[in-house]
């Protein structure tokens, strides 16, 4: 589900601005190179407080699942083409993360005798998704017009947030300490 509307967002965000919001093409075109350099960013900034704050990597991206929900339904329910462009901007930097900790939870939680390749079975499912849900999405549009690029990544990043509540949760490492803090 963590690629699905990444690539979904990203690979139709154009035709989105340009027919939904009436933005030239030639403008609606650089947005998803923000999209991308925010989500760069976030895959330098997030990953530290992502794996610390809130208990891990469950809280963190329970977070951001829902502070992403929330910016993808300003982006659909604000009819500018300013907004959308800043608030998938900013999904993408909320986004970063979700693939690195999937895999970093995985990696835990899988027995050390499966792991190389359940981790390659993960991987190869989040790459399918990453094709299928695009293409499905453009299918819709065809028939439905652009405008239901909206609803899906909503759905999408919903779907994303309540996959969450079914991943194991991870062993956090405790640490011991003396009593003079060595």
């Amino acid at each position: 589900m963590i690629i699905t509307h990444i690539h979904t967002l990203s690979g139709w965000i154009v035709v989105f601005l340009s027919e939904a919001r009436n933005l030239p093409l030639h403008t609606a075109g650089y947005i998803p190179t923000g999209f991308y350099a925010a989500l760069f960013l976030g895959r330098l900034i997030l990953p530290g407080p992502t794996h610390t704050w809130l208990g891990g990597e469950h809280h963190m991206l329970t977070l951001f699942s829902i502070i992403t929900l929330v910016l993808q339904l300003i982006a659909w329910l604000v009819k500018s083409a300013v907004v959308t462009s800043v608030m998938m901007c900013m999904i993408g930097f909320f986004m970063a993360p979700f693939f690195a900790a999937g895999m970093q939870v995985a990696s835990q939680v899988i027995p050390r005798k499966i792991r190389a390749s359940a981790l390659g079975l993960i991987f190869v499912m989040a790459q399918l998704g990453g094709s299928i849900f695009p293409a499905l999405t453009g299918l819709i549009a065809a028939k439905k017009g652009v405008e239901v690029l909206q609803p899906v990544a909503v759905g999408l990043i919903a779907a994303t947030g309540l996959s969450w509540w079914f991943v194991p949760t991870a062993p956090r490492e405790v640490t011991h300490e003396t009593s003079d803090g060595v």
